[in-house]
């Protein structure tokens, strides 16, 4: 990882992720404990859920790894170009 901290972009991407890390990994808990308990009502109720979390989840890190790709070009003490997020 390039960003030092200096990037608000990079911090912003990097703390979407990590909600959507978190919000999946609690879905996927969820659907441990109802499996567990053989609630398969519960089971089928989250699975819309646990599939739109793991797309929250992959679209987030895809836009974490494109940004982070605009520090990469050689120069990565450049500041950030934050013009992608004003569209």
């Amino acid at each position: 990882m390039v960003n030092n901290g200096t990037c608000p972009e990079c911090t912003r991407l990097q703390n979407e992720l990590g909600e959507a890390i978190i919000a999946h990994i609690k879905i996927v808990g969820q659907i441990q404990l109802a499996a567990m308990q053989q609630d398969f009502h519960l089971q089928a109720t989250l699975e819309p859920l646990l599939s739109a979390s793991e797309e929250r989840r992959l679209q987030a890190k895809t836009n974490f790894k494109e940004h982070e790709a605009t520090h990469l070009n050689g120069n990565a003490s450049l500041p950030c170009d934050d013009s992608r997020t004003s569209q």
